[in-house]
């Protein structure tokens, strides 16, 4: 881990990345029908509780993710959609 961050703060950016690369994982299989129905809907005029709960279902979770954006099993962020 290059940056700056000391071994002893390395906790403090691994635990939450961790996380989030988790989260990317059970989010990928869907991903791109949320992305496609995120901006249809949108362009619909829909938004905030109303969107996330349509994106949602489209997830097939109580979350989603929005973003273009993925975190690549090395740890590189990249926008892949």
């Amino acid at each position: 881990m290059t940056g700056p961050y000391r071994p002893p703060q390395y906790e403090r950016v691994m635990l939450p990345m961790t996380v989030l690369r988790r989260f990317d994982c059970v989010l990928s299989p869907t991903k791109p029908q949320v992305l496609a129905e995120c901006k249809k809907w949108s362009e619909q005029g829909l938004k905030d509780k109303v969107l996330d709960a349509m994106l949602n279902k489209v997830a097939g979770q109580r979350f989603h993710n929005r973003s273009i954006y993925c975190i690549c099993g090395n740890g590189a962020i990249s926008a892949i959609y």
